[in-house]
């Protein structure tokens, strides 16, 4: 190989950036800003979310319902002084008559 296609090489390999998702983006916010636990009603949308952020070492409590979820957070908001953060799914809910 040529020095000058080496050089190429090098610059094209220089030049690729890290690619990541949404998730691993808002994981990343989550972490910088010091919160460590997540309140929430999981669900399929969010199911990822959740094993990744567990995964990242962030504490995920799981409710059965989003008031719960959002009650549990703020809690803890207020007794530590730091943020908190709930997350929840968004579904259709369906019903039989």
């Amino acid at each position: 190989m040529s020095a000058t296609a080496q050089k190429i090489d090098a610059n094209t390999a220089d030049a690729q950036q890290e690619l990541t998702d949404g998730f691993h983006l808002v994981i990343d916010a989550l972490k910088l800003n010091g919160i460590n636990t997540i309140y929430g009603v999981p669900g399929i949308p969010i199911t990822d979310f959740g094993r990744m952020a567990q995964a990242e070492g962030i504490r995920v409590i799981s409710f059965r319902h989003e008031q719960n979820a959002g009650n549990a957070a703020a809690i803890a908001g207020f007794l530590t002084k730091k943020p908190a953060s709930a997350s929840r799914c968004r579904r259709r809910v369906f019903s039989t008559v």
